[in-house]
């Protein structure tokens, strides 16, 4: 069994996703940045500005020309909650 990602590419108004599978990669092995360039180049032969998600982990990174950034998904802030509906607890 393969490693399976999800690689992102374009403008965030307007991206172009595809699935990879990577050969050699078992499906446990943890998203590492080298794993992550070598997903952007077999899905769009590139590995920059790009962003590959390991869906298994709930992960992923955004790669640029010479470095990675790691994304974790975006949960809701306890602060934002509520915030400017004009009701306050007491």
């Amino acid at each position: 069994m393969n490693k399976r990602l999800t690689v992102s590419s374009g403008p965030r108004s307007n991206p172009v996703s595809t699935q990879v599978e990577l050969n050699g990669v078992l499906p446990g092995d943890r998203l590492m940045p080298r794993m992550a360039r070598r997903a952007a180049r077999v899905a769009f032969g590139g590995d920059a500005q790009m962003t590959v998600w390991d869906h298994e982990y709930d992960y992923g990174y955004r790669l640029y020309k010479n470095s990675a950034r790691k994304l974790k998904p975006e949960l809701p802030h306890p602060a934002r909650e509520g915030a400017g509906s004009g009701e306050r607890e007491e």
